[in-house]
């Protein structure tokens, strides 16, 4: 897996798909102690939405371990939300009640179950609730090899929670996005793309381990596709990451094993070691396989011709990866077991633990092919979906620009009319005016000319008057 990016299969995606189908199992003490705590708040709740919101709580800690007592919780939940119109409480207990059916081996029947969560979470405008199980249906697909379906879900999940803008949610999926592309090798530019939105989004919503998990994958994204400087700042911002994370559990120790790989690939063998250690450390202390961070410690001291310590590690990793059925880990550590016994100089044994290399790396090959014919038949799915894609997208880049032609046709006789009637209206408005002015005038005319008339009338009377006194006089 070290030396070759394209193994990161079984180790990344149990890092990336950190939320998906992650339980808190891993620790079977802390798992028993929140699952009695949130019980005992159930018997003191006497609110019935408020008890069946407790019953989801508890259903989902205990869908892997208890799947039958969490389906009955889920039920519980559901009728409780079905007879108060909550929505929400149907579809966290339909998707509850998904994992634990998908968990008891009844995969067609917990499809459904997920179909109707994502209904009810429509239904009640939920789109925290859609994401999220859009996200757990996906992670169930990936679990299956079948990575198609998984992005198409885990794309529709992005948009809800872009649209609900929670940051958290749009961390997990942007993350499990990316790692569902590397599965179907795809060298897109879309996987360093959702890394670096996850790595953004995971800081937006304060969640150090996740934004340390996110880090680490985009690191090892940068080295995988050669850059190697992008990769050294990033490694930096993961480590400071790593020292503001608290917890320190399932995600911490996940973190350790990415970087003490990368680290070999760097040839720092020091930090190599330091971190596969803490890894393992970590990993036995919360339950989770060890195999990788085993695996980076035997090149280590294979590296460092410390043999003695390489037959332990070796010894430790074969024994778990046989656990695990981890059949690439079991080739390696035969593979390394040959290389010891070779340095030992038996021979005969060291050809035996050759042939088994062989056998269980032909195994992981065959394996390999099969996937890889899978994946062609999802790049062609692909390919094809992005050729319809880019066709809709001309149709309506041609479509558009035919409709702005016609909006600024449209537009341009609009502006014509308004200012057509703008004119109108001065026009009109000015021979008002001057009508108005003209009228003033003439009855101001008329006024003067009745007063020079009466004038004129007074004076012809005065003569008339002064001509008969004169007549008079005579």
């Amino acid at each position: 897996m070290i030396l070759n990016w394209k193994y990161r299969t079984g180790y990344f995606y149990s890092c990336i798909c950190f939320v998906v189908l992650h339980t808190n199992s891993a620790c079977a003490t802390g798992y028993n102690k929140v699952a009695a705590e949130i019980n005992a708040k159930i018997q003191q709740e006497k609110n019935d939405t408020s008890k069946a919101k407790l019953k989801g709580a508890l259903a989902y800690e205990i869908r892997l371990i208890a799947s039958s007592q969490s389906i009955r919780l889920c039920e519980e939940e559901i009728a409780t939300g079905l007879i108060y119109k909550n929505y929400t409480l149907c579809a966290d207990g339909y998707r509850n009640k998904a994992i634990a059916t998908i968990n008891l081996n009844k995969f067609s029947e917990g499809m459904l179950l997920f179909d109707t969560a994502i209904y009810y979470a429509k239904l009640g405008k939920d789109l925290y609730y859609e994401a999220w199980t859009y996200s757990a249906k996906a992670g169930v697909y990936g679990n299956r090899g079948d990575f198609y379906t998984a992005i198409d879900l885990y794309t529709k999940g992005l948009v809800a929670a872009e649209t609900s803008k929670n940051y958290k949610m749009i961390a997990i999926l942007s993350n499990n996005l990316a790692d569902g592309y590397l599965h179907i090798n795809r060298n897109s530019p879309l996987i360093q793309h959702y890394f670096e939105l996850a790595v953004k989004n995971s800081l937006l919503s304060n969640n150090i381990p996740g934004t340390a998990l996110c880090s680490a994958n985009l690191a090892s994204e940068y080295y995988r596709t050669g850059q190697k400087e992008l990769a050294k700042t990033e490694l930096i911002r993961t480590s400071k990451f790593l020292n503001l994370d608290t917890i320190r559990g399932y995600h911490y120790a996940i973190v350790h094993g990415i970087l003490s790989s990368m680290y070999f690939e760097w040839n720092d063998l020091i930090n190599a070691e330091n971190f596969a250690l803490k890894s393992i450390q970590l990993g036995d202390s919360i339950n989770i396989s060890s195999v990788a961070a085993l695996l980076t410690l035997v090149k280590v001291h294979l590296k460092k011709n410390d043999f003695r310590k390489a037959k332990f590690f070796v010894d430790s990793l074969l024994n778990e990866a046989k656990r695990e059925k981890a059949n690439l880990y079991i080739s390696e550590a035969y593979k390394a077991l040959s290389e010891l016994a070779a340095h030992d100089k038996v021979y005969q044994k060291s050809l035996e633990y050759y042939v088994l290399f062989k056998s269980y790396n032909d195994s992981v090959f065959v394996a390999d092919r099969d996937q890889n014919l899978i994946n062609r038949e999802a790049d062609i799915m692909i390919a094809k979906k992005e050729f319809e894609i880019k066709y809709d997208v001309d149709r309506k880049t041609l479509e558009n620009a035919k409709l702005e032609q016609e909006n600024n046709t449209l537009k341009s006789k609009i502006i014509f009319t308004i200012v057509f009637s703008i004119l109108l209206v001065v026009f009109g408005v000015f021979l008002y005016s001057s009508n108005l002015k003209r009228k003033k005038l003439n009855l101001s005319l008329r006024k003067e000319k009745e007063l020079v008339e009466s004038q004129i009338r007074d004076k012809e009377i005065l003569m008339k008057e002064i001509h008969h006194r004169v007549k008079n006089n005579l």
